[in-house]
């Protein structure tokens, strides 16, 4: 692995695949919709970097919201707040800012607009480092992108969850001026305004995935809808407990673009709507295996009597499993496919107490950056702004994902398609 922000070059390549619908054969295809163009009255287009919270009333079009009887709740559906969020990311819909900024320009880029020869320079910048999902990232990409000669040489810069130092790593790259195309994990969505606009600007194609970005100028961003995400899970567990029950809650790095719409926008104010919900506890697992397994003992030994446990991460849920049978508890949890945690829903799935939901974490759009990267860099056309809502995982389909032969320190969605068995095993091999 590569020291803190020092880049890690391959001269490999990547073969087109086409990621999406790959990872739909596996883990279920994320739903995504088109975005309208039409704002309804009382609402802002967001373009630029200011930070607009819902004020509580509704305008025209937007449906009103009220939290059905938990029987009613049904966490493998959209209900109809969330699908117009995702049709219309640039709107306030829930709590916080908005999803997704409306882009300067068109909707698509133009033919040719960034078609240049091979062979290209294309960087990830990453938000993490280190853990297991920082590692199965850089392996995947090293891998698919070994294919495709026309890739002269993948640079990956890790910011190790600082997202300040993210921001300096993207200066760092218009610095260079060697690339052709920047693909991101944006760890903030307001911070990196000035070098994406620097980049855009220097007709530089900049692909944004995973995180919102609430800036002007961007080439393509592909954004999971987090609050979407954890508002599944917390209905699925409200569901569950009737409408009534304690939850113990590990969620991710404090301040990350991620962790803030999955609980402080997601699961947290849909609980909160449930008034016979009580979360008494949450607190930072990192999501990390090993400080989540740490956090749950500790919430688990000061709220026994705890009903179940809510997290968005597959190595914290995996980690609260194992704290569970440490004290001889089986509960439902939520999680996400991580093999390791499919593997323990699968092997406890019959236990007396013992209940799983999951969604697909949409890692996929990790590898998708490279490939739109190389189609841009091809002169093919492209959507600018993607909205999609993660799919939910029955416990069936969860434990279906299992994949004994390979390591549970792997995200199914990244690269599972795209990727060889033998190369999925080898990744235990490669530190």
């Amino acid at each position: 692995m590569t020291e803190l922000s020092q880049e890690k070059v391959s001269r490999r390549g990547f073969v087109k695949t086409a990621a999406v619908a790959a990872v739909g054969v596996v883990a279920g295809a994320a739903i995504g919709y088109g975005a309208s163009s039409t704002t309804p009255a009382g609402y802002r287009t967001v373009t630029t970097t200011e930070t607009v919270t819902q004020t509580g009333t509704m305008g025209t079009g937007i449906p009103a919201y009220t939290p059905p009887p938990p029987e009613e709740l049904d966490p493998y559906a959209l209900d109809p707040l969330e699908l117009y969020e995702l049709q219309n990311p640039w709107v306030e819909v829930f709590p916080g800012p908005v999803l997704q900024s409306k882009f300067e320009g068109p909707d698509e880029t133009r033919l040719a607009q960034y078609k240049k020869d091979p062979p290209w320079t294309i960087y990830w910048v990453d938000q993490g480092g280190g853990n297991e999902f920082s590692r199965n990232i850089v392996y995947a990409i090293e891998k698919i992108a070994e294919r495709d000669k026309r890739i002269g040489e993948l640079k990956v810069l890790s910011a190790y969850w600082d997202s300040a130092k993210q921001k300096e790593l993207l200066e760092s790259v218009y610095a260079k001026g060697d690339a052709d195309a920047v693909c991101v994990f944006p760890m903030d969505p307001t911070l990196y305004i000035p070098q994406y606009s620097q980049l855009y600007d220097a007709g530089i194609p900049v692909v944004s995935v995973q995180g919102s970005f609430l800036g002007p100028k961007c080439t393509v961003s592909m954004v999971g809808d987090n609050r979407i995400f954890a508002r599944k899970q917390a209905k699925w567990i409200v569901k569950k407990l009737k409408g009534k029950g304690k939850v113990i809650a590990i969620t991710g790095i404090p301040g990350h673009n991620v962790r803030v719409q999955r609980w402080e926008y997601g699961a947290k104010p849909l609980f909160d709507s449930y008034p016979g919900i009580e979360i008494v506890a949450e607190a930072s697992g990192e999501w990390a295996y090993d400080k989540s397994l740490e956090v749950a003992r500790a919430l688990m030994a000061a709220h026994p009597d705890f009903d179940a446990a809510y997290t968005d991460c597959g190595a914290t849920s995996a980690a609260i499993i194992d704290a569970g049978i440490e004290i001889g508890r089986f509960f439902p949890v939520t999680g996400e496919d991580y093999n390791g945690f499919v593997r323990r829903v699968k092997k406890y799935r019959n236990e007396p107490g013992f209940d799983a939901f999951g969604d697909v974490s949409p890692t996929w759009t990790i590898i998708r950056s490279i490939d739109i990267a190389t189609r841009l860099l091809s002169g093919y056309p492209e959507k600018r702004v993607t909205a999609f809502a993660p799919q939910a995982l029955t416990m069936d389909q969860l434990c279906d994902m299992a994949i004994e032969e390979i390591t549970d320190a792997w995200y199914l969605a990244l690269g599972l398609c795209e990727l060889t068995l033998d190369e999925l095993r080898d990744f235990a091999k490669s530190g």
